[in-house]
């Protein structure tokens, strides 16, 4: 996806790159690989590091979405809301600097799943207008919020890791950046479709 962000320089191809990178990173620090190979002597940095991540992986999630369905087209009212959000996670990041762990844990794991349905309400409304990658991102979101839903409630000790709770969140993502990779190729399909009636229009108008 990054190697066609390059050739056609559709931003929405960067965001979901970022938006990958970020949920990598976060996923790193989650499950101590970091920890045991950048910071082995400072256990502390570990809970820091997530809270940063998990900040930065929900905005990169925002973008992606907000570029990926159109919605200063289709849904402006999701443009002010997502200014909003992001203004919200800014004083998150503050906040995380202070030893504020187990609060703010609480705090992101119910914000990073309101915010999913938020964006679950977006795509079915886009898909309701036509919009075709609209029907590949409820798939792919609603396949990532349960697996995000089922992980939250392990870190909140409702449900028990066991195995398959606890991997629940890489099996979600998995299936959802299939989903999200099959969109993003059928949204290059629409763009050449979409060129190609212009270059007809401009053709008749002549």
């Amino acid at each position: 996806n990054l190697f066609i962000y390059f050739v056609v320089r559709d931003e929405t191809y960067i965001y979901y790159v970022l938006y990958i990178s970020g949920f990598m990173s976060w996923l790193a620090t989650y499950y101590g690989y970091c920890f045991q190979y950048l910071w082995p002597d400072s256990p502390g940095l570990g809970n820091q590091v997530i809270l940063l991540t998990s900040a930065a992986w929900f905005i990169c999630m925002i973008h992606f979405v907000s570029s990926f369905l159109d919605t200063k087209r289709t849904v402006p009212w999701f443009e002010k809301l997502k200014k909003a959000l992001i203004i919200f996670v800014s004083i998150f990041v503050i906040l995380s600097f202070f030893d504020l762990y187990r609060s703010l844990i609480i705090v992101i794991v119910s914000f990073g799943i309101s915010s999913s349905i938020i964006c679950l309400v977006v795509a079915y409304i886009c898909f309701n207008m036509g919009l075709r990658q609209a029907k590949y991102f409820l798939l792919a979101w609603t396949t990532f919020l349960v697996s995000l839903t089922i992980f939250s409630l392990k870190i909140v000790d409702i449900f028990p890791s066991i195995i398959v709770v606890e991997k629940s969140i890489q099996i979600g993502s998995v299936l959802e950046v299939m989903l999200l990779s099959l969109g993003l190729a059928d949204r290059i399909n629409l763009l050449k479709r979409e060129k190609m009636l212009a270059q007809e229009a401009s053709i008749r108008a002549s």
